[in-house]
């Protein structure tokens, strides 16, 4: 074909400007139009353009934008029963990722926490979201904020058919389920499970606050015991949304 006569090298390169041109614009779009959706305010116009980049990006299958759009109706939904603030927890649970719609344009090392962190600084997003993204791969709960951020986040990746995960994965991510809510001392478990990792989120109930090391102790010995698990490949992370518990 480029041999041929008919094939015009300046005619291509001039629709591939103008196709990604397009593209460009349909970024600004899809970015004006979710935040409309979720109804959030004062938010720069130039992150439009970061949210849009989401729609291409997808995690163990799932729509990162999609992803993001769920974490923030959940999170939305689980502050109103708590009567904080639902805009803010909104706003943390959509922009948690937003650094996936960058980290391709650096180095691989370059993570999508540090990319989030540096978008929603330069973007003036609230404290709270700046500090959502920074720990909703960790352990640590700074806020309230954060908290149900990492509950959203787990509750979107984590439901079934929410990411491509072998019928090996939802077996282990099920019988996890199965052991750790039959300890007297959890209130609620949910699981997150990709290729070669299990996360397991537990809520325990109020009077076992000060034994989660030793919750953490008897639930890991447990699974070890079960020919499914290794204790290379689970990992055990305590949530409590009660706000007066983050702030003691």
């Amino acid at each position: 074909m480029i041999k041929s006569d008919a094939f015009d090298e300046n005619a291509i390169t001039n629709i591939y400007k103008k196709e990604r041109a397009k593209l460009l614009i349909s970024f600004d779009e899809i970015g004006e139009q979710y935040v409309n959706k979720l109804k959030l305010k004062k938010i720069n116009e130039n992150l439009y353009t970061y949210i849009g980049r989401l729609q291409y990006r997808s995690s163990y299958s799932q729509n990162v934008l999609e992803h993001c759009y769920e974490t923030a109706i959940i999170a939305r939904k689980i502050a109103k029963q708590l009567k904080l603030n639902e805009d803010l927890a909104t706003m943390c649970g959509f922009f948690h990722d937003i650094g996936k719609s960058i980290d391709y344009d650096y180095d691989y090392d370059y993570d999508h926490v540090t990319q989030g962190i540096e978008l929603a600084k330069k973007y003036h997003l609230p404290k709270e979201v700046v500090t959502a993204i920074a720990h909703h791969h960790d352990q640590i709960f700074p806020n309230a904020y954060v908290i149900i951020t990492k509950v959203s986040d787990a509750i979107s990746a984590g439901r079934k058919g929410a990411r491509t995960i072998s019928e090996i994965g939802y077996k282990q991510a099920k019988i996890a389920e199965d052991i750790c809510k039959k300890n007297l001392c959890v209130s609620g478990v949910y699981t997150i499970s990709g290729t070669n990792f299990l996360k397991i989120i537990i809520i325990p109930k109020r009077n076992y606050f000060n034994r989660l090391a030793e919750l953490k102790f008897d639930l890991l010995n447990t699974l070890k015991k079960n020919k499914n698990f290794t204790e290379s490949n689970v990992e055990i992370i305590f949530s409590n949304i009660k706000e007066k518990k983050i702030n003691s």
